[in-house]
This record gives C-alpha cells, sequence and structure tokens, in this order.
C-alpha cells in the first residue's frame, strides 16, 4: 500500500469549504447603563464567512484527480499523511475544510516530522500539550501583547505571530480558530499579513541538517528570490518529513518539485499522474 504524503497547496484544491476570517476597526461609543454617559472607543469586528471555493478552471485535471485519490484512500488501496508543519502552513491558508474532513473525507494521519520536539517513540498526534519544533527552543521569546496598531513595530509583531502560531498544539482546531481571529485582527490593526513559510524562514535557514540541505540544494532554492525562498524552505522541510518517515508519493501540485527533487525511494508526483497510477486509466474517464 502506498503511503503518501499530501503536500499543503493539496490540501486547498481538495477543499470542498472555504473559511475565511476577517476584521474590520470601526469607531463608536460605551455608553454607561446608569448615567447613560458615553465613553468614545475603538472597536475590532471580527467576522468569519463560510462559502464554497471557487473553482480554478486549470485545475479542473487536478481536482478529478483529487477526487479519486480520496475515494482510493477510503478504498484502503493508499494512505494520506501530513506533518505539523503542514497544519502550520494552512493555519495562514483558510480555504480548507475542518480537520475531520479534510481531503474531501478521506483519512489522513499525521506523521511524526524532523522537526517535533516530542519523540517519535511518545508521539501521539491527539495530544493536547503543546509541542514546540526543535527550530524554536525557546517558546516566550517575544513579548506575549505587543502594541498591536498602526504604530506597532513590524518584526515585534512578525515575532509576536510566530510565537503564537509555534505554540499551538499538534492537533488542536480549537487553536486552530484562534489563529484566524488573531490573524485577522493583526491585519485589520497593524497592517501586517501572516504567512508560515515567511514567519518560519528565519528558523529553517538555520537548520544544519545534511538531508535537508541537499534537498534544498536539489529545489535550487538557494537562487530564489527572496519573495520565493520561503516558500522553497517550506516545501524542503515537507519532503525531508516525507522522507524520515518513509513514504513513497509526494503529492504536490509544484513542477519545480516534480522536475527538480529525485529521491532514493520516495517520488514527487502530481495528482493526474498519481490518479492513473492508482486507478487504471481506462476506468478514470475524467482524466482521459
Amino acid at each position: 500500500m502506498k503511503k503518501i504524503f499530501v503536500d499543503t497547496a493539496i490540501f486547498r484544491y481538495a477543499s470542498r469549504l472555504s473559511v475565511k476570517t476577517a476584521a474590520s476597526q470601526g469607531n463608536g461609543y460605551i455608553t454607561k447603563a446608569d448615567t447613560k454617559e458615553t465613553t468614545p472607543c475603538t472597536a475590532i469586528i471580527c467576522g468569519t464567512k463560510i462559502t464554497p471555493p471557487k473553482i480554478n478552471e486549470s485545475l479542473t485535471d487536478d481536482l478529478a484527480a483529487i477526487s479519486v485519490i480520496a475515494q482510493a484512500a477510503k478504498d484502503g488501496v493508499c494512505t494520506l499523511v501530513y506533518s505539523h508543519e503542514v497544519n502550520l502552513e494552512l493555519f495562514c491558508q483558510p480555504a480548507v475544510d475542518i480537520v475531520g474532513g479534510r481531503f474531501q473525507g478521506a483519512p489522513c494521519t499525521i506523521i511524526h516530522s524532523p522537526c517535533l520536539k516530542v519523540s517519535k517513540d511518545s508521539f501521539d498526534s491527539n495530544d493536547t500539550e503543546e509541542y514546540p519544533l526543535t527550530i524554536y527552543p525557546e517558546k516566550k521569546s517575544q513579548p506575549t501583547n505587543p502594541s498591536l496598531d498602526e504604530h506597532a513595530n513590524k518584526s515585534i509583531v512578525e515575532g509576536f505571530m510566530r510565537d503564537q502560531l509555534l505554540s499551538s498544539p499538534i492537533n488542536s482546531f480549537a487553536h486552530y480558530l484562534n489563529f484566524w481571529h488573531l490573524m485577522a485582527m493583526t491585519k485589520a490593526t497593524t497592517g501586517y499579513s501572516a504567512n508560515t513559510p515567511k514567519l518560519l524562514f528565519p528558523l529553517l535557514d538555520k537548520i544544519v541538517d545534511k538531508r535537508y540541505i541537499e534537498i534544498l540544494e536539489m529545489l535550487k532554492v538557494k537562487g530564489m528570490t527572496r519573495i520565493k525562498k520561503p516558500n522553497g524552505y517550506m516545501d524542503a522541510l515537507h519532503i525531508w518529513a516525507a522522507e524520515v518517515e518513509s513514504c513513497d508519493i509526494f503529492l504536490t501540485s509544484d513542477k519545480g518539485i516534480c522536475t527538480n527533487y529525485k529521491g532514493e525511494s520516495l517520488r514527487a508526483m502530481k495528482p493526474k499522474k498519481l490518479a492513473n497510477e492508482l486507478v487504471p486509466l481506462n476506468s478514470i474517464e475524467s482524466l482521459s
């Protein structure tokens, strides 16, 4: 049975719900009940909108293939896995289903990743304790409550958001929701837009593991522009996790990864190619 590591973007494409959290800042008044005295105030209004995701026509084949892969996983033909770091990346990409219904309801399992502090032997994806990553040993290195307004120091705000992201337990949907709201309010008040690769990049750049560095070189990350480099470091981290956990397939929509990555036992594949490998081509009419 093939063990398939699902890349972050694939979860987004497989989504059947688009959940967006937004916040706006408004001025108003607080009125005392007894004296009716009013006091000016500034409030942050935060709301969540759930809608069907917009379908990009260029992804038609990938979406059809994802449905085939999802059914194959439900039928026990393959196993779908992902890492805690994929979860963290999805924190900043809200157009995904809740954890229990991801990948069109197919069973997905969190695997132990190389950067988790908790040992592989005692790893429990349902534990509610906080398990910071080894790349972030001092969990509370930034002020707990920085000034979140238009005058806030952007580096302090980024450190605060990084701390909030990385202190999340491995499998906590409550933290997932809380981070969405925090992300929306922070953007409304400071203008800072959280992005997991950008938040983790300074930490991933310090990893000295030989294999991780080899994967970075394979993906040609070192030569990327500053804007694209954080995403490249995240891609390498996911591939590294897939290798360590002896996965057979790295499922991705990234053409560059499929072209440049060459593993000994792990293969990078796009959805259509994997679907055709899992199910005979002549039975997948939509992909013929």
